[in-house]
């Protein structure tokens, strides 16, 4: 009826249901998916869709206000978004598309050009400050030191000869220098007199003791002469008759160094004697092996680190082993260190086994009593 307030609901995709009736000039406006024609009245039913079919409607018919109808009309005539952006959207995905094969076709060649032109330019500058000559500088550099390396030698071995004789003050005065040298003359193996390496050990372990600075290059000093009197020591020999070993099995332990291997232990098949004379590799206080009859006269460890703390050893030859002591009981009898590496605390029974380790090959150490 005319005058009759409408309410507009706008649902996004729903098809619009136009209905007029010519009986009494009166439109309905409905919003329904498919809907038809209700009554019998009804003289024109048509189903539009946005923007189609206007040309049918009789706007001008309906009581609508005039700000009704022409939201009717624009939102009749409005196109939906994919319809309106659908050319922008293919145009832009268009050019993405172009401009990725361009990138990709194009990165290639510039990686290449860029390598190239670094090559060229590394090349000149090598050139241009003459690195390309190193090679042949560095050979003679090492052919000048091969030629004056007998005369460095020869004043490292006077350095520790001289030191070996000088008094404490003037030992204590040049401990930098002296301990320059024996790190030298043990990475290099120059040939030093055992007894000028004794003397020298003595008096550094003289000033080891304290907390001075110098107690510490004292004692580093000697750790490294320990070192290099274990580069010229020799193999152990057994003592006494020996037998081949007959089959069996001979238990033996070790303390070992937290972190690293424990060295390699193997002994001479034809080196076997009685029990009470054989090798000795076990914690003060026990013998795991002493039910045997015979068992190996020597063994050898080989590589790797082990500590003497706590632990009885006899008859044993350690070579390129790490030693660690911090001053534990500890029983060694006849026992030889050959290129080994030394890590022994500073402490009294510390510096009492460096002693012996400056002044013999063969040690023989007891400190349990």
């Amino acid at each position: 009826m005319p005058g009759t307030n409408v309410g507009l609901e706008f649902r996004q995709d729903s098809d619009v249901v136009l209905r007029r009736r010519n009986s009494d000039k009166e439109a309905r406006f409905d919003l329904a998916r498919g809907g038809a024609a209700d009554g019998p009245n009804a003289a024109t039913d048509m189903c539009t869709r946005p923007g189609a079919g206007m040309e049918n409607v009789f706007v001008a018919e309906m009581p609508f206000s005039k700000p009704e109808e022409v939201l009717i009309r624009e939102r009749l005539l409005e196109p939906k978004w994919h319809v309106r952006h659908e050319p922008a959207i293919a145009i832009t995905i268009g050019l993405a598309t172009i401009i990725l094969m361009v990138v990709f076709w194009w990165l290639p060649h510039v990686e290449r050009d860029l390598r190239n032109n670094l090559s060229g330019d590394i090349d000149a500058h090598i050139k241009a400050k003459n690195l390309d000559k190193i090679p042949q500088r560095m050979a003679a550099v090492e052919a000048s030191l091969s030629d004056i390396k007998p005369l460095i030698d020869e004043l490292v071995t006077e350095k520790m000869r001289r030191s070996a004789k000088v008094g404490e003050k003037e030992f204590k005065s040049t401990l930098p220098a002296i301990s320059g040298a024996v790190s030298v003359a043990l990475r290099d193996h120059i040939p030093v007199p055992a007894e000028a390496v004794k003397a020298i050990g003595e008096k550094a372990l003289k000033l080891s003791t304290g907390n001075q600075a110098s107690s510490k290059i004292a004692w580093n000093v000697v750790l490294n002469l320990v070192a290099y009197r274990s580069t010229i020591n020799i193999r152990l020999k057994p003592k006494g008759p020996v037998g081949p070993l007959q089959p069996g099995l001979w238990k033996y332990r070790y303390n070992p160094v937290r972190g690293l291997l424990v060295p390699h232990l193997s002994f001479f098949p034809q080196a076997g004697v009685p029990t009470e004379q054989a090798a000795r590799f076990d914690h003060i206080g026990t013998n795991l092996n002493k039910n045997m009859h015979f068992a190996p006269a020597l063994l050898l460890a080989t590589g790797g680190a082990t500590r003497l703390d706590g632990m009885d050893i006899e008859n044993v030859i350690f070579e390129d082993v790490e030693i660690h002591y911090a001053g534990a009981p500890l029983i060694l009898k006849n026992v030889v260190f050959i290129n080994c590496k030394f890590v022994i605390e500073n402490i009294p029974f510390g510096r009492e086994l460096g002693q012996q380790l400056l002044a013999s090959g063969t040690i023989n150490f007891d400190n349990t009593a």
